[in-house]
């Protein structure tokens, strides 16, 4: 609509530009220093035929994926 009306559109009041770049950040480092270690649950494996599980690296694979 703004642009028909040859305005500029007013800011929110909500929010401003540096809020947005910060605040998440900071957000999710609180998170993650206070969660608790993941771990590979075997049950992720059933009805997931595609889906292997190194232990020595700790990370979940596509096998189709590796295989390509």
């Amino acid at each position: 609509m703004w642009k028909f009306l040859n305005i500029s559109k007013p800011e929110s009041p909500k929010r401003h530009a540096d809020d947005d770049l910060q605040a998440p950040t900071s957000k999710w480092k609180k998170y993650e220093d206070k969660r608790p270690p993941r771990k590979f649950v075997e049950s992720w494996k059933t009805g997931r035929p595609w889906l292997s599980f190194s232990p020595e690296t700790g990370k979940m694979t596509c096998k189709d994926c590796l295989d390509y």
